[in-house]
């Protein structure tokens, strides 16, 4: 059965051995931004530990796998979210708790796949503290998150923590022109977002990172002409669109990190702007650089308190003109 698991291999390598050595960790994370396949490589540790040729490496071809792939292995668990925001609660912990020490089904093993653990509350982290620190011998947790400080250090204390790596350009290049895109759209990709293959995708696909982009460069040119009418009007483009505006902010946080860093590394870029973060480079000074940077962490804050959305970016607009 077809399954792609894009590069990692030190990650995929460290559950082999630990399988292997008879030291498997119970409980893993695996933390890097959205996008890299964090879910994608936690169902193949699951394979990695329920494949029956039991060795550490998947064969993608028994029963276990393709159940494993197919979503529907009786002993692969993803515990319910809940809430209009989807967070892992506490009633999703409480189950968790109780039912850890019931016996797999199919196997001499179980796991549990929380994904994009990033709004985990604390309340849920607690509540699953004791039975991660603790667990029964055949029961295994797998977490996936963003960054690892969404975690309780208490929580982070008890798991291996793995970080999550982008591909390289050619394995990129590679899977986006198997996708059907030209090669100018994989180098246009490549550009904004490196090797995350799923932050590619997504911009090429057209939806709403693509327009978060376009509005996030042109605001980027404005705040280095010093234009507070072109910044507002680019940001306007989001219309009454929070979640469009906030993803907008978040891609100028990041490019303003560009500019710094600029000035002393050659290469150092995570925004999806490298042009506008040079050229931000050589019009503000670091001091300048930071004062908006501070600006656009208060506005990402604002969103959380459900702000007038054109009176925000106003004022947003405003307070970046008086810098200059």
């Amino acid at each position: 059965m077809h399954f792609d698991v894009y590069s990692n291999d030190n990650v995929k390598r460290t559950v082999a051995a630990m399988i292997k050595s008879g030291r498997l960790s119970h409980a893993i994370l695996l933390f890097g931004e959205s996008g890299l396949g964090k879910k994608t490589l936690a169902k193949y540790i699951a394979m990695q530990l329920l494949c029956e040729r039991q060795d550490g490496t998947p064969c993608f071809e028994c029963r276990s796998c393709c159940n494993i792939i197919k979503g529907i292995h009786a002993d692969v668990i993803y515990p319910e979210r809940s809430g209009k925001t989807g967070i892992f609660g506490k009633d999703a912990a409480e189950k968790v708790v109780r039912e850890a020490i019931i016996l797999p089904n199919d196997g001499e093993r179980k796991i549990y796949i929380f994904g994009d653990c990033d709004n985990m509350n604390e309340t849920a982290q607690n509540k699953l503290l004791k039975v991660v620190e603790e667990p029964p011998e055949f029961t295994f947790f797998i977490f996936t998150a963003s960054d690892k400080s969404a975690f309780l250090p208490t929580v982070i204390s008890r798991v291996v923590s793995l970080a999550v790596s982008e591909v390289s350009e050619g394995e990129c290049a590679r899977v986006l022109s198997e996708d059907g895109y030209s090669a100018e759209q994989v180098r246009d990709a490549f550009t904004r977002f490196g090797g995350n293959i799923g932050k590619c995708r997504e911009y090429l696909s057209g939806g709403t990172l693509k327009t978060a982009v376009d509005i996030a460069c042109r605001a980027a040119a404005a705040i280095a002409d010093g234009n507070e009418f072109a910044l507002a009007a680019a940001l306007a483009e989001t219309g009454s669109d929070r979640a469009l505006y906030r993803d907008v902010i978040l891609l100028l946080m990041k490019t303003l990190r560009d500019c710094t860093a600029a000035k002393f590394l050659e290469n150092s870029f995570c925004g999806c702007d490298r042009d506008g973060a040079r050229r931000l480079a050589d019009k503000l000074s670091i001091r300048k650089s930071e004062e908006i940077y501070s600006l656009l962490c208060a506005e990402d804050r604002a969103q959380d308190a459900n702000v007038s959305i054109p009176l925000s970016q106003a004022s947003f607009s405003a307070r970046v003109a008086e810098l200059f």
